[in-house]
């Protein structure tokens, strides 16, 4: 832990059965509900099963994380395509100056640079929102 930079999260969640969306938040944070629900209107939530996880993405539950939505264009296989699934960030995490990321695996980090998520973000043009948990 002597490294700098906040540790992340990723959270997918349901919305009324489809689409899904990506919350990402500082690791040590808890997901308040009532907070996202007033910030995003959605009201109708519930967190994916892993059951759901691993059929839609492909992925075990605690292996997703931002970058699996830069090599899901389109996956005849997967019901899901990185275009159903709204990315929500939070503030802690969109500013600060580094951030740690577990690559598909929790065995495993990357500190990644404000400036390299905000590349990424723009790469992969896909829907993300910033809120304040």
């Amino acid at each position: 832990d002597t490294i700098p930079g906040c540790h992340t999260k990723n959270i997918f969640i349901r919305i009324k059965k489809w689409p899904y969306a990506l919350i990402v938040l500082k690791a040590d944070k808890k997901l308040d509900t009532q907070l996202f629900k007033l910030q995003t209107g959605i009201s109708n939530f519930s967190f994916a099963s892993s059951e759901e996880v691993q059929d839609q993405l492909g992925v075990l539950p605690w292996s997703i994380w931002i970058f699996w939505l830069i090599n899901n264009d389109i996956d005849k296989d997967k019901r899901v395509n990185k275009w159903d699934i709204t990315l929500y960030i939070d503030q802690d995490v969109r500013s600060s100056e580094k951030a740690w990321w577990h690559p598909n695996i929790n065995t495993s980090t990357i500190i990644l640079t404000k400036s390299w998520l905000s590349d990424y973000l723009y790469i992969i043009k896909n829907d993300y929102k910033v809120i304040f948990l």
